[in-house]
């Protein structure tokens, strides 16, 4: 008799226990799943607000991948060493590195007799080092924090200009060898790396890029495009979990005009 009544016992604490066992397994599938839809539409915030496509920070929107000039590093001119071609920069901050396809965006005033030609100049990044380089000081004769030396003139970048670093990524959702969905991010020509998934897969819509144009009407023209709306569909990993979720985030791209 003592047995039966312990075997009914221990049966019905495993039971209780499976059951909390699932209970959690979904919950926890719940919360990853959450996390990492709201991690997607937080990078991808950050990455499309700061474009501009009129100045070619837009390289190309399809349904699951964008192409863009990403921002890695922010800067201010504090003098130049114009013979060796190199920007001084304090208050660095970020990446300033020469990795293939590296380019700084530099602000150039315009001259005395053209007061008007203020602007952006893009410039491929050759070198970039702790020290100013050359023994070469910033205007105040205080050393610099970096030396970014660049391909292209650096005649008329004065003291006190900001400087962004850029580097190419493209972002897009892949299937890995397990089958498993990714969103993943390469720099043009690298090796795709995961961002953060898993997600549906591409007939699903895991991952969906729309380009809107100023009159809220869908366009794939990159110069048209003023707000991209971006669906992330997440996917549990679990095994056997169903657990799904989604977001759907409208970003305005920097310096464009909204109507619709």
């Amino acid at each position: 008799m003592a047995l039966v009544l312990l075997s009914v016992v221990l049966a019905a604490v495993y039971t209780l226990l499976q059951g909390q066992r699932r209970f959690y397994a979904v919950h926890a599938d719940r919360v990853l799943t959450w996390d990492a839809v709201r991690a997607a539409s937080e990078v991808f915030g950050a990455e499309l607000r700061g474009l501009n496509p009129a100045a070619g920070d837009l390289y190309a929107l399809a349904r699951d991948s964008v192409a863009l000039r990403g921002v890695v590093g922010f800067g201010v001119v504090c003098g130049l060493d114009e013979v060796g071609g190199t920007l001084l920069v304090r208050s660095a901050s970020g990446s300033f590195e020469s990795q293939p396809r590296d380019s700084v965006l530099v602000f150039v005033e315009g001259s005395a007799d053209r007061p008007g030609d203020d602007g952006w100049r893009s410039l491929r990044v050759l070198a970039a080092s702790g020290a100013g380089g050359r023994g070469v000081v910033c205007a105040d004769s205080r050393p610099a924090e970096l030396g970014v030396r660049v391909e292209g003139s650096v005649l008329g970048v004065r003291p006190g200009a900001p400087v962004r670093a850029f580097r190419p990524y493209v972002y897009r959702s892949y299937r890995d060898r397990e089958g498993v969905w990714w969103i993943g991010r390469r720099l043009r020509g690298g090796t795709l790396q995961p961002v953060v998934g898993p997600v549906r897969s591409r007939d699903e819509g895991g991952l969906v890029f729309e380009g809107v144009d100023a009159h809220g009407a869908p366009t794939g023209v990159l110069e048209e495009i003023v707000m991209v709306r971006v669906t992330v569909r997440g996917q549990s990993a679990g095994a056997g979990s169903s657990v799904r979720d989604s977001t759907a985030t409208a970003v305005f791209l920097r310096n464009t005009h909204y109507g619709g």
